[in-house]
């Protein structure tokens, strides 16, 4: 059985998120988390999660890949771009698969579309791509793969501090409900471990290609004679 890496720094914020987000599942409606940032929004969160939504995104994978080229390793430059495209690929299978209707529909169908505060210039979508959310699942799995790269604990806390704002931010936006985010950051964990299960048959030498970054590779000190 080949061992895993963890960060508990990470794992134990995130045991607590599920278990408290499983709690208010059966405790409130489905759209109750929405409605309570509807009543609650200000421009200083308007803005943080604005941005925080796109620390999951395409391009924080294409920095985040590149610096690990040049300044980590080679292994954990092919590790984020791998995780990125599946969970690009489990998302789109898991959204077709259960077309649940995004939360614009589902308050517009209920006739409470006008009691929902959204924010101005912010495009809200529509359609059956709500469960699970791309986004949460995305963020999860990157910012836990950097957690177990680095192994500290209070960056590990740091990382989950991200991927969870990352989750709120689409509940905040009008674009989930809380089911898709928590499932969403259940897969994106399951995600990480898959890959690192898979990358753990490669070798792990320091010396090694796959081990070193672009620096350590075509950068040598030249021998002094």
């Amino acid at each position: 059985m080949k061992r895993l890496e963890h960060n508990w720094g990470y794992l134990i914020p995130f045991f607590l998120f599920v278990i408290i987000s499983a709690l208010l599942l059966l405790k409130i409606e489905q759209g109750d988390a929405l409605r309570f940032f509807s009543d609650n929004r200000t421009e200083f969160w308007n803005q943080y999660f604005i941005y925080g939504t796109q620390l999951a995104e395409e391009f924080i994978y294409g920095i985040l890949t590149l610096l690990a080229f040049v300044f980590i390793s080679i292994r954990l430059a092919v590790m984020i771009p791998i995780t990125g495209l599946t969970v690009m690929l489990i998302s789109f299978t898991l959204k077709s698969f259960f077309r649940h209707k995004r939360p614009i529909w589902y308050f517009t169908e209920r006739g409470w579309i006008d009691d929902i505060n959204l924010i101005e210039g912010v495009e809200v979508f529509n359609g059956d791509a709500s469960f699970p959310s791309g986004h949460t699942m995305a963020g999860f799995a990157l910012f836990y793969l950097l957690a177990i790269w680095n192994k500290n604990i209070t960056l590990g806390m740091l990382c989950f501090y991200i991927a969870l704002t990352v989750g709120i931010s689409r509940i905040y936006l009008f674009e989930h409900f809380l089911k898709d985010i928590l499932f969403g950051a259940c897969l994106g964990v399951l995600i990480v471990y898959l890959i690192q299960y898979c990358f753990s048959y490669l070798p792990k030498e320091k010396n090694h290609w796959l081990n070193k970054n672009a620096i350590q590779l075509f950068l040598k000190p030249k021998n002094r004679t």
